[in-house]
């Protein structure tokens, strides 16, 4: 499940990817990677909107154990799993 923040980015003016190698990198400045919450390496999804570049971050999902937890429910709850002969170099 991908999530885009509220925030984005919107290039109209001159264009701000560069090439390293064999790598293209996108150039913005510290404060707004640090109002976007941006690090090295961070995911973006680029779009092309109105004929403007429109940049999204992409957030991982927070996942909580008591909320995973309230999700289980008799009909998705499975039997346990049996227990087989060992198959590789198991000891039981």
């Amino acid at each position: 499940m991908v999530r885009h923040q509220p925030s984005k980015l919107i290039f109209a003016g001159p264009n701000p990817v560069a090439r390293s190698n064999l790598r293209f990198t996108l150039r913005i400045s510290k404060s707004m990677a640090v109002q976007l919450n941006l690090e090295p390496n961070s995911p973006l999804e680029i779009k092309l909107e109105d004929n403007r570049r429109v940049i999204y971050p992409i957030t991982r999902p927070e996942f909580k154990l008591e909320k995973l937890l309230e999700q289980i429910t008799p009909e998705n709850l499975h039997a346990e799993g049996g227990v087989t002969l060992p198959v590789g170099n198991e000891i039981w």
